[in-house]
């Protein structure tokens, strides 16, 4: 009877692995069609190529691509298999227009995407990423892209990219929910802040520049500029942050001029895979 018991655990098992190796030989497939369809858009680009991460929350692509036709940029779009309508429909509009280039995913691989094997792999040296949910400082300079690449040069940056507000127009930035620290090693610590403590943290280390106002501090997939030869096994903290006229908004943290609705939100939430200072996803 213990034989059989053993067995059967033992089939279970296989077909366990079996599918595990199944759905990630699928994800692989995937990612390396739509890594095909990555290579062809870069190169279709003149310059810095600019992604911008897409996932059913295509009001705010839609803006993102608007301010970059004024700066003279054509992104390239990745999108995570948004089931939205509305969004799909955008994405197909921006397309038809030429006002950017879509690579779609069939499945949802989080705001990394781009990050992963085998797309990291198409990207050339240097490039630029970003969320779509940013409203850019008027008055940054068309050619941004090209001076946070050289920052990264002159600083052996991993990334150099955009300050994020903590006010606008006097008024502060707010999240609904809060950022925890919860850490056991080396010893117990646990905290939680609000968006205004924990932003605050970036603004502390500027850097010595003739021109620019620069701080050393963490970024993760807000606007930046990468150069893939300054990486050093450290994907958040070899980062700077500009402020000045490149700094932007984060929307969702300023609701009085946020444009993405209510609506629009629920059907962002919907089986996202990224987290936002907005809600507790």
């Amino acid at each position: 009877m213990l034989h059989k018991i053993l067995i059967n655990l033992r089939d279970i098992n296989k077909r366990r692995l079996a599918s595990r190796a199944k759905r990630k030989a699928e994800g692989d497939i995937t990612l390396a069609t739509a890594a095909d369809d990555l290579r062809q858009a870069i190169s279709l680009t003149k310059g810095i190529p600019l992604l911008v991460v897409s996932y059913n929350n295509g009001i705010y692509v839609a803006n993102t691509v608007s301010q970059m036709a004024r700066l003279g940029i054509t992104p390239i779009i990745i999108d995570n298999a948004s089931t939205d309508s509305q969004t799909r429909h955008i994405l197909s509009e921006i397309q038809r227009q030429g006002a950017a280039q879509v690579v779609y995913s069939r499945k949802n691989y989080g705001h990394l995407v781009g990050f992963m094997e085998p797309m990291y792999q198409v990207l050339p040296d240097v490039f630029a990423y970003t969320d779509p949910d940013l409203q850019l400082h008027p008055e940054i300079p068309k050619n941004f892209m090209e001076i946070l690449a050289n920052l990264t040069i002159e600083y052996d940056a991993y990334k150099v990219g955009c300050a994020l507000q903590l006010e606008y127009k006097g008024v502060p930035a707010h999240a609904d929910n809060r950022y925890i620290i919860s850490v056991r090693k080396p010893f117990l610590f646990r905290e939680s802040y609000d968006v205004q403590r924990w932003e605050q943290g970036f603004w502390k280390k500027k850097i010595s520049h003739p021109e620019l106002e620069i701080y050393a501090a963490p970024l993760d997939t807000t606007l930046s500029v990468y150069n893939k030869s300054m990486y050093r096994g450290d994907f958040i903290f070899n980062s700077l942050r500009v402020a000045g006229c490149f700094s932007a908004i984060h929307l969702p943290w300023f609701p009085e001029v946020d444009i993405m609705t209510d609506a629009q939100r629920v059907a962002y939430l919907q089986g996202n895979v990224s987290s936002t200072w907005r809600t507790n996803s």
